[in-house]
């Protein structure tokens, strides 16, 4: 218990500083039972404060298993695109934190109502079977807003990738920052773009709030700078490559288009292509990965929204570790990096996620 650290403060030197004993100062500092909040709080900030560095691994061979539900989208098909990015960076997360005695067990999932069965499922063993969930947003409906009530109430801890959730204790989030990415996108626009026209967005997911917000902040940054640039959205009834096809023969005047999700850059280059509209327009697509880096690459995309799954799932899974083995209590809106990845850039993004 009193073995050396690197920093060369041990158990017993904080033990004889707060005149406590070196059990009470174990128990605080590795989080287990037998402390008041108020000492352990105490404890841990001294330790802090003489430079004191727990020893992790070597306590978590002596505690049972960290075990943590991983609930997120198929990486497969269309999933390839974007869900993919958020299973890579959460193994790769795992990968480092091994040595901390953590084991998950993973639920690809196809869709919400597949989603809500499996945390259903969880939270009907009364969470016997876990420590923690690590999951995605689809919709924000009440029926999943309702499994995070119970998962939380059985002390478990839930991580909500692409979410802002308030007012539920012990469950957090990593928002998609929906909002600000249509300001961004708003502002290259107009950056890009002629002061009049109009710029075709993509429809969408049905029943995201995410795509809803991502159009209204790119026209509420517009609107807010008394721009002439009109926003048309197509339809979520009709495909996206014959929407495309469509409005850019109604409209006369469109000077841009915005993808709003990955799997919407493909028939959007392809309508420009079969329009003769390629390279006439500014284009930006959505997320970074192999099919949409190419076309970057080509010029036939002028701008990506790089929406950063990847980190979103190191960040989620990381906050998770930290909490549960390290007791750091984490914001409950946890933010990650959002940025717009260009031709001139793209090497760097590339050289860190590894498409």
């Amino acid at each position: 218990m009193a073995e050396k650290q690197i920093s060369g403060i041990t158990l017993k030197d904080i033990s004889e500083k707060m005149n406590v004993s070196m059990t009470s100062v174990h128990r605080a500092i590795y989080g287990k039972e037998g402390v008041s909040d108020k000492l352990r709080k105490q404890i841990i900030e001294v330790a802090e404060q003489m430079g004191y560095e727990p020893n992790y691994a070597a306590s978590s061979i002596k505690r049972k298993a960290i075990r943590i539900a991983v609930v997120l989208p198929s990486p497969k098909e269309l999933g390839t695109l974007y869900y993919a990015y958020l299973w890579k960076g959460y193994r790769s997360a795992l990968k480092e934190n091994r040595s901390l005695n953590v084991e998950t067990d993973e639920y690809e999932v196809e869709n919400e109502e597949e989603q809500i069965r499996i945390l259903k499922e969880i939270a009907d063993e009364d969470g016997k079977s876990y420590n923690a969930v690590l999951t995605f947003s689809y919709t924000h409906s009440p029926q999943v807003l309702r499994q995070y009530e119970r998962l939380t109430a059985m002390k478990l801890t839930v991580m909500v990738l692409d979410d802002h959730i308030e007012d539920i204790q012990g469950l957090y989030c990593i928002p998609s920052n929906d909002w600000i990415i249509g300001e961004m996108c708003g502002e290259v626009f107009s950056l890009m773009l002629p002061k009049e026209g109009t710029i075709l967005i993509s429809a969408g997911r049905k029943g995201s709030p995410i795509h809803v917000n991502t159009v209204n902040g790119l026209k509420q940054y517009l609107n807010g700078r008394e721009s002439r640039l009109k926003v048309e959205s197509l339809s979520y009834d009709e495909d996206t490559y014959e929407g495309f096809c469509k409005d850019l023969k109604m409209y006369d005047d469109v000077v841009g288009v915005f993808s709003l999700i990955a799997r919407n850059n493909r028939p959007m280059v392809k309508a420009l292509e079969d329009t003769g509209m390629i390279g006439k327009l500014r284009v930006i697509g959505a997320d970074l990965n192999l099919e949409s880096a190419e076309f970057l690459r080509q010029g036939k995309i002028d701008a990506l929204v790089y929406k950063n799954p990847y980190d979103k799932g190191v960040i989620g899974f990381n906050t998770l570790i930290d909490y549960l083995v390290k007791h750091t209590e984490p914001p409950q809106n946890i933010q990650c990096v959002i940025s717009m990845v260009f031709k001139t850039s793209l090497h760097f993004y590339e050289d860190v996620i590894k498409l």
